[in-house]
This record gives C-alpha cells, structure tokens and sequence, in this order.
C-alpha cells in the first residue's frame, strides 16, 4: 500500500479541518526537514486547518504569526512555549510572554526533564528538571505556571516528564479544568503502562499517538541507531488496539514531525490516517474525531472557526 499516494478520498476526508500538535521546523536548534512557511502551504494542498509549531528552545508564536501573516496558506500555524532551561525551566514569565504573543500551548519540561536526562549516555547528563516535591506532590513553580496558563486559556500537555510526574500534573490540569495532552506515551523516554493511559483519559486528558514513533520505516532504521540506548517497539496495528481500548474520542494524531528526508507534517497524519482507515478498519469519521475534533477542543477552536 502506497502511504502517500495522497488520493484515497476517505482519508482525505478524515484528515481535512485537521490539526497537527506537533510539529518541528526550521529555524530550530536541530536540523528540520522543512521550515514553518513550507509547512504551512503543505497543511494547505492536504486540507488541514493548522499546526502547532514545537521547539524545544524557545517560543514560537512570532513565528506563527509571520507565517499566518505573509505565507497566503489558509491554513493557521500556532504557538507554544516548552518549559525548558533555555526558557528558564519552570519559568511563569516565559509562559505569560508566550501568551502574549499568541501561545495555545503550554508544554512541560522535554529535553530538560530529569526524566529524559536519565535516558542519556551518564557523561551527557545533567540534574533535570522534575516536577514532583520530594513527597510526590506538585512543586510551587508548576502550580505558579499552571495560574497563568489557567488565566490565558492555553492548553497544557506533558512534554518528557515521567510516568509518576505524568499523574501527579494531569490530575492537577484537570482539577483546574485545563485541557490536557499526555505527550507520546509510547515513546520510549515516556512511556507510560495503558493502565495509566486510560486513567488520564478518563479524567478527560487526551492521548497523543504519534506517527513517527508507529510507522515502521522509520521504528526499524532509529533501532539501528547506537546513539539511542531503548528499544522501539510500535506500529500501527499496536496503536489501533491502544485506540480502541482507551477509545478514540480520548485521543488525538500527531506526527512530531521534523527529520530531514522524512514525510513532513501533514504526509505523515495523512499516513497514519490511511493505516488506520485502510488497515485497521477504523471509520473516517473516527479518525477525523482524532485529528480534527478532538485536536480542535485542545485549541480552543470551534468547527466553525476550523
């Protein structure tokens, strides 16, 4: 089965009005396979409504707005700010500038988080940051960042941290009705049991399937790697039983798309769409309930704002 052939009218239908939440573009601190502009007018010829631009360094709701402004795609990019150390960690004043330059989403700590630190080679690591008090419960700061993003509405999702941290925050974002993503629960650095997967969904957070961790291609070649000390084992027929057992109006596509010489953005949900319609016998309207609906309430988006 040819993934894109960018043709089968069922999932272009599925896919259309969607949102990415996830996506890496150049200008960046790693190498990007595409730059903000060309992925804007790529949302468009697939007819998705928008992206969120991720960095792992700074804010990106200037970029956005640039591109919505001089790119001519209908499609709408978005801002989000992680909470890293290049953006002083667990830092209230990142995250109400970022609000103010037009966030819609607020990630915890990704290569900072002590959890993914200890993932690293030992002479790589440093300290991290962690969310959790020495008693288990939420530190100051979070609670500090999690006002502002109460107050300017954003959508908060978990970036690296660990499974423990994972429930402590998520039970918090929902106390405060926040609208909450649990970011790639399969991927190896955060991998969380689906237990704990379909505890979170039932408070109403939303579970992020990723198709850069599903597509086998790419699992297979990043297995091989001797950089990486975990071991990738995910696909597409493992990630339609996750759905179906957590329920697909719980979770949302992504493609955390960013490699060069790797489908970009919206070829890659329009792959994971088409496995999951053409493969793994999911409805059009399922999938469209994960990558339009669903991704739509996290932005704060209406139907007929898409």
């Amino acid at each position: 089965m040819d993934l894109y052939d960018f043709q089968t009218e069922p999932v272009l239908k599925a896919i259309e009005g969607g949102f990415d939440l996830h996506v890496h573009c150049s200008p960046d601190f790693y190498p990007r396979g595409f730059d903000d502009f060309e992925l804007a007018r790529s949302l468009d010829r697939l007819g998705m409504a928008g992206a969120v631009l991720k960095s792992h360094h700074t804010d990106t709701g200037t970029r956005a707005w640039l591109v919505n402004k001089y790119s001519g795609a209908r499609a709408r990019l978005y801002g989000g700010v992680t909470l890293n150390c290049y953006n002083g960690g667990l830092n209230p004043y990142a995250v109400e500038a970022a609000a103010g330059l037009g966030a819609r989403l607020l990630w915890m700590p990704t290569k900072n988080a002590r959890n993914e630190q200890e993932h690293l080679p030992e002479h790589l690591r440093t300290a991290g940051i962690c969310l959790l008090n020495d008693n288990g419960t939420l530190r100051q700061e979070v609670h500090d960042v999690l006002d502002i993003a109460e107050a300017k509405n954003l959508a908060v999702a978990t970036g690296h941290i660990s499974t423990a941290e994972s429930v402590v925050f998520c039970r918090e974002t929902r106390r405060r009705g926040l609208r909450t993503v649990l970011t790639h629960p399969e991927s190896p650095t955060t991998k969380a049991p689906l237990e704990v997967q379909k505890e979170l969904a039932a408070l109403g957070v939303f579970i992020e399937e990723e198709w850069v961790i599903n597509d086998e291609c790419k699992v297979k070649a990043d297995s091989g790697r001797p950089d990486l000390d975990f071991h990738f084992d995910m696909n597409v027929a493992k990630a339609a039983a996750r759905i179906r057992e957590i329920g697909f109006e719980h979770c949302i596509l992504s493609s955390d798309a960013a490699l060069p010489d790797y489908p970009d953005s919206p070829a890659s949900i329009y792959a994971f769409a088409k496995c999951l319609i053409c493969q793994e016998n999911f409805s059009p309207e399922q999938v469209s309930r994960m990558t339009r609906t669903n991704t739509g309430i996290i932005l704060d988006i209406t139907e007929a704002q898409a």
